[in-house]
């Protein structure tokens, strides 16, 4: 069984080169701070914009 994708060093570059373009969110459009700590709910996660499984 392979490891969590997101712990590779790909997808920490991945994260990287995203959060450097400093686009606004894409669900409220507001800025992002990238200064904030990763634990702080206001800061910059990498998620799909169309969500891989939808909850019923």
């Amino acid at each position: 069984m392979a490891g969590n994708p997101r712990d590779g060093r790909p997808y920490r570059r991945l994260v990287a080169a995203v959060k450097a373009l400093g686009h606004p969110c894409c669900r409220c459009g507001h800025n992002i701070d990238p200064t904030l700590d990763a634990r702080h709910p206001m800061s910059f996660t990498l998620d799909h914009v169309i969500p891989l499984t939808v909850c019923h």
